[in-house]
C-alpha cells in the first residue's frame, strides 16, 4: 500500500526534513530530497508491506525537520482483509 502525506510550508525559511523514521520494518518512508520553499507544498510517501500483515495495523512515522517543533509525527491505519 502506498501512502502519501502532502504537507505546506507556512513558516518563512525553507522547510529541511532531515529524515524519517518509520515504526516498523514493514514500512519504508521517501522524504523529499530538496528543502521546500516558503509557501511551496512537498510530500513525504510512504510504502506498507501487507504480507502477512491481517487485521488492523497502525504505523507512525516521526519526521524531523528545521521546524520549532524538531519532531512531528505522522500516522496511518489500515486494515487487511485475507484473499477470498
Amino acid at each position: 500500500i502506498e501512502i502519501s502525506y502532502r504537507f505546506k510550508n507556512t513558516g518563512s525559511e525553507l522547510l529541511i526534513i532531515n529524515n524519517v523514521v518509520v515504526s516498523c520494518g514493514c514500512t519504508v518512508a521517501e522524504k523529499p530530497q530538496e528543502p521546500i520553499a516558503p509557501g511551496a507544498e512537498g510530500f513525504i510517501k510512504a510504502t506498507f508491506d501487507t504480507k502477512g500483515r491481517l487485521g488492523t495495523n497502525h504505523k507512525t512515522m516521526a519526521v524531523y525537520s528545521n521546524t520549532k517543533e524538531a519532531v512531528s509525527t505522522v500516522a496511518f491505519e489500515v486494515e487487511v482483509l485475507a484473499k477470498k
